[in-house]
C-alpha cells in the first residue's frame, strides 16, 4: 500500500476544508435561530423622527426603529458576511485537497499504438 505525501496532504486539506465549512454553517445557524447572539461589533442608536404638533404645541418624537433592534440587525449582518467569507475559504481549501487527490490520466495516441500515462500527485 503506497500512500504518497500528496495524497495524505490532500485528505488533510479536504477534511480541514469540510470542517471549516460545517463549523461556520453551524455558527451562522445558531446566531440566526436565536440560540446565541452575534458578537457585538457596533452599537447603533434609535432612529427617531420629530413630528410637528398643532399650532403652538410642542411636537412629538416618534421612534421608527429602536437602538437594540438596529444594533442586533447590523451585528447579525456583519456576522453573516464574515461566515460567508469563512465558508468560501473552507471551500477553497477543500478544493485544493480534492485536486491533490485526483489522479490525472493522459492518453497519447500515436500512429501505431496508444499509450496511457498516469500521473499521481
Amino acid at each position: 500500500m503506497d500512500i504518497s505525501i500528496t495524497k495524505i496532504l490532500g485528505y488533510v486539506l479536504l477534511a480541514a476544508g469540510l470542517i471549516i465549512i460545517i463549523v461556520s454553517m453551524s455558527n451562522a445557524y445558531t446566531v440566526f435561530s436565536g440560540n446565541h447572539n452575534a458578537p457585538q461589533v457596533i452599537t447603533l442608536e434609535s432612529i427617531t423622527v420629530s413630528v410637528p404638533g398643532e399650532r403652538g404645541s410642542a411636537g412629538a418624537t416618534v421612534e421608527i426603529i429602536s437602538g437594540n433592534v438596529a444594533t442586533k440587525f447590523a451585528n447579525m449582518l456583519i456576522w453573516y458576511v464574515l461566515m460567508v467569507f469563512v465558508m468560501m475559504g473552507g471551500s477553497k481549501i477543500a478544493g485544493v485537497g480534492a485536486s491533490l487527490l485526483r489522479e490525472i490520466k493522459v492518453v497519447v495516441k500515436g500512429e501505431d499504438s496508444s499509450r496511457t500515462l498516469t500521473f499521481e500527485g
